[in-house]
């Protein structure tokens, strides 16, 4: 869309001492004209419906909606396993990950 802006990365003392700031206490966050709006999907439709890059009508507004629910479902899918500490489960998610997903 040819807009300007700020990636920030927030990581260690940095994230922690940013965390209390956030809506949820989470990442990722997108900072309006100073005001800080939280969750990955809000962020996007947000983003894309304010520089026409959501489709130019509710049909391809609806797909876009329908692509982002499966990037949702596979992220969290992933997550389930991403971090367990048991070998032997984390192997199991990630079979199954690679499976159903």
């Amino acid at each position: 869309a040819g807009v300007q802006y700020e990636d920030v990365r927030k990581g260690g003392p940095t994230w922690e001492e940013f965390k209390p700031q956030t809506p949820m206490k989470a990442m990722p966050v997108l900072d309006v004209d100073g005001k800080l709006y939280c969750q990955s999907g809000a962020i996007a439709r947000y983003v894309a419906r304010k520089y026409k890059l959501m489709g130019k009508d509710e049909t391809e507004e609806f797909l876009c909606d329908e692509v982002m629910g499966c990037v949702q479902d596979a992220a969290q899918a992933y997550f389930k396993y991403a971090f367990e500490k048991d070998e032997t489960r984390k192997a199991e998610g990630q079979k199954s990950f690679k499976d159903e997903s």
